[in-house]
């Protein structure tokens, strides 16, 4: 997550906040998981292991998705500093941060 974190435009709020879309996530993974239990449960090893690839994928895009939620659009990475400078944008504009918060 570290990694995809600095790709990112601007950083990350310190505090995270929880959206109802990262609570559906979870239950999501939480059905999933129980899948894993009963697939293995009944013998079904292949099966519980695709099922096991794909929590870990989940957890991965849960993750993701927290992060990308919590931007912090009133501190932008010196890379987007540049590339607006460069499409003569202003970064301390309501306009345009509102804008970056509806998408």
């Amino acid at each position: 997550m570290e990694v995809k974190k600095k790709e990112f435009s601007f950083e990350v709020k310190e505090e995270l906040e929880n959206f109802p879309e990262i609570e559906d996530v979870t239950e999501m993974i939480e059905k999933a998981i129980e899948n894993y239990r009963v697939l293995r449960g009944l013998g079904q090893i292949e099966e519980a292991n695709e099922v096991k690839d794909k929590i870990k994928e989940m957890k991965f895009s849960q993750q993701h998705l927290l992060q990308v939620m919590n931007l912090d659009f009133t501190k932008p990475t010196p890379k987007m500093q540049n590339m607006a400078k460069e499409a003569n944008i202003d970064l301390a504009d309501s306009r345009v941060l509102l804008e970056f918060k509806l998408i």
